[in-house]
């Protein structure tokens, strides 16, 4: 095969194929060219999601939601922020919990802060669920937000642009759920 690949395929007229386990089949398209994609049939097969097993998992969720088992709530103080940017690492979520994140609050009580974000760390990656810039005084921010996290997740919160000895809090809570 070759290495350019784009340079062999320019200016030649190319049918784009999918395999179905037996043989190539050409990719559908209606008169427009738009893709035809066949969803709705499955391959058959056992542990498929079907529309009974979405429904049960559904309505154990919703019993689980209302019927949540407590309150998580993390608080953290930096009374002489390093300056720059400072990150707040809130609780990972233990084994057999469900914590479901609904609100958080960030405040640099001294000085003007550059930006801030909030985020969820699952398997180092960040996932921002809110941010913010430009706050040219000491400022307090409050957000509600309602985003699930399983065992191994934390909620982090970060604020750029702080000046040293900034007195710096972070909050979040929400509810958990024992699974």
């Amino acid at each position: 095969m070759s290495k350019d690949l784009k340079g062999a395929v320019i200016g030649k007229i190319v049918t784009p194929v999918g395999y179905d386990g037996t043989d190539f089949e050409n990719v559908k398209t209606d008169a427009d060219g738009h893709l035809q994609v066949d969803v709705l049939s499955g391959g058959g097969g056992t542990g498929l999601a079907t529309e009974a097993k979405q429904d049960a998992q559904l309505a154990l969720m919703k019993r689980h939601i209302n019927e949540y088992n407590g309150i998580w709530h993390c608080y953290i103080h930096q009374p002489s922020s390093p300056g720059g940017s400072y990150l707040f690492y809130g609780p990972v979520v233990p084994a057999g919990k469900l914590y479901i994140w609904q609100s958080f609050s960030l405040e640099n009580a001294t000085h003007a802060m550059i930006a801030w974000v909030c985020f969820i760390l699952a398997s180092s990656v960040a996932y921002v669920v809110g941010s913010g810039a430009s706050y040219p005084a000491a400022i307090w921010l409050t957000g509600t937000i309602n985003n699930v996290l399983v065992a191994g997740d934390q909620v982090v919160g970060n604020i750029y642009g702080t000046t040293a000895g900034d007195d710096l809090h972070f909050t979040a809570q929400g509810y958990y759920i024992n699974l």
